[in-house]
């Protein structure tokens, strides 16, 4: 009788993998480079009294020595940089109101509003998530405005991001940054 292919195939990733198993506990178990060999204890002795013809002080059992990084080693993680909260209430605003989820959507966009972040912050946000996702963001706002159950919060947030917006062009660094932009000739 012959075996099916896919116990064949077990079988020999199984017959493969078998020598890493023995060899990584022999290497983990190995004493370091340049460590002194310690003699091991009997098991027996371990609680027991010394003879009184032995004044010999006992001995030491290994002490950790300090850990030494290991080259081999991967690099330690970076730390996951903590997401602003205004950004990522506007990013579930933006995923729900386009898989039509509206009243996941009204939560988000309320939450948005309740932040207390500034009209500029929202913006930013707002506008980086409609950027991610190639839409036109006032498009796109008045677009879910004619959705009835998300009109109230889409006009509450249109509002906050057009105070936003007029702070941002009346704003003298800005409108330096976009005449010096401006002012680049491509000829």
């Amino acid at each position: 009788m012959r075996l099916p292919r896919v116990l064949t195939a077990v079988a020999l990733a199984a017959a493969m993998a078998t020598p890493l198993i023995p060899a990584s506990r022999a290497l983990a178990d190995a004493p370091e480079i340049g460590a002194k060999p310690t003699a091991p204890q009997p098991a027996g002795n371990a609680g027991t009294a010394a003879p009184a013809g032995n004044t010999a002080a006992p001995t030491p059992t290994a002490t950790p020595t300090a850990a030494q990084p290991n080259p081999d080693a991967p690099p330690p993680l970076t730390p996951i940089p903590q997401a602003n909260p205004v950004r990522a209430a506007a990013e579930d605003y933006w995923h729900f109101a386009k898989t039509a989820k509206y009243d996941l959507a009204v939560q988000a966009g309320q939450k948005v509003l309740d932040s207390g972040a500034s009209p500029a912050e929202t913006l930013q946000a707002f506008q980086a998530v409609a950027a991610d996702r190639r839409d036109d963001l006032f498009e796109t706002m008045f677009r879910w405005l004619n959705v009835d159950p998300m009109k109230d919060v889409t006009q509450k947030l249109i509002g906050k991001l057009k105070e936003g917006q007029t702070g941002m062009v009346t704003d003298p660094k800005w409108i330096m940054q976009q005449v010096q932009r401006l002012s680049v000739n491509e000829r």
